[in-house]
């Protein structure tokens, strides 16, 4: 089992070199005098995913993190404004560029993220109902290998996933075998992905109706072929989901539609930029030839110091 540790020098060196590689402006305005450019802006609002902090908190942070090459931190207000700058698209396409792979099996599945996070105490005390509060629907498309978040669609109000998939940048798909569940079960779908030069594999619905009542060719052809192995690794977007929720908080930040978009497009470009900069390290002992090397030395340690085997 290996485990891993975040690079942040690394980090910081792969968002500056997707934010050039976008060509993102060093400055919003040419006559405003801005202490801060937009790539060190865009370096501490990746950081400020990762950490998880509030702004002040963050900004204490960041007085003992050397890797920017800041002369003096910004303060917390300051950050709070220049986040609030970032326009979501932009955020949205670092994450695109940052979660660009070779991978040809992609999964695709929407998830939910709350927009407040009320006690379980204080909700039994005022009568208060977790489970009717609003939330978000974002869907998201990862690879199966690498898991790498290729996109992300977020909309103001919940809409069918159908709706939302039209959104996402249809190069995605190309050369690509997308797996998805019963709610993209759609001619549409499947017709949509095709053009974009992929391959969709999705469960029909109702089981028992025969095949000449299920509409749409492609449907027809999935109800006859039935799915095939590689269709259980669907299950990977279930726990990548989990992982990104987990790491970043299942609660989006900010009041309006446009602060939750920034907040959720920037823990997706953390979560890629995160994977790259990881360092995986494996112990000696968890390799079964390493296992087996300790294993003899001990052997031959206790026969020549007359010991018993």
């Amino acid at each position: 089992m290996k485990t891993g540790v975040l690079s942040y020098n690394k980090l910081v060196k792969k968002t500056r070199c997707l934010v050039r590689q976008h060509k993102v402006p060093l400055h919003w305005s040419r006559t405003r005098n801005e202490k801060f450019d937009v790539h060190t802006i865009c370096v501490l609002y990746v950081l400020f995913q990762i950490e998880q902090k509030d702004y002040r908190t963050f900004q204490g942070w960041l007085e003992i993190a050397p890797a920017l090459g800041l002369k003096n931190v910004p303060h917390w207000t300051t950050l709070q404004k220049a986040f609030a700058r970032l326009p979501p698209r932009l955020l949205r396409k670092l994450m695109q560029l940052a979660g660009q792979c070779d991978d040809r099996i992609a999964a695709l599945d929407p998830t939910y993220y709350q927009l407040s996070n009320p006690s379980a105490g204080y909700c039994k005390r005022i009568g208060r109902n977790p489970a009717q509060e609003k939330m978000r629907k974002v869907s998201v498309i990862c690879t199966t290998n690498q898991k790498k978040v290729l996109d992300v669609v977020m909309t103001a109000e919940e809409r069918h996933g159908m709706f939302q998939i039209k959104k996402m940048d249809a190069s995605i798909f190309r050369h690509r075998t997308i797996l998805a569940d019963k709610e993209f079960d759609a001619e549409s779908f499947h017709q949509l992905v095709e053009d974009a030069g992929g391959k969709a594999i999705v469960p029909v619905r109702w089981e028992g109706m025969p095949v000449w009542k299920t509409k749409g060719y492609h449907r027809k052809q999935m109800r006859r072929k039935g799915l095939p192995k590689t269709y259980r690794k669907r299950a990977i977007i279930e726990s990548n989901n989990s992982a990104v929720k987990r790491r970043f908080s299942p609660v989006l930040r900010g009041r309006s539609f446009q602060q939750q978009k920034r907040d959720g497009y920037g823990k997706y470009l953390a979560y890629n930029l995160a994977r790259d900069c990881t360092l995986y390290r494996q112990n000696f002992l968890q390799s079964r030839q390493h296992r087996k090397l300790f294993i003899l030395a001990s052997s031959i340690h206790l026969k020549h110091d007359g010991g018993i085997i």
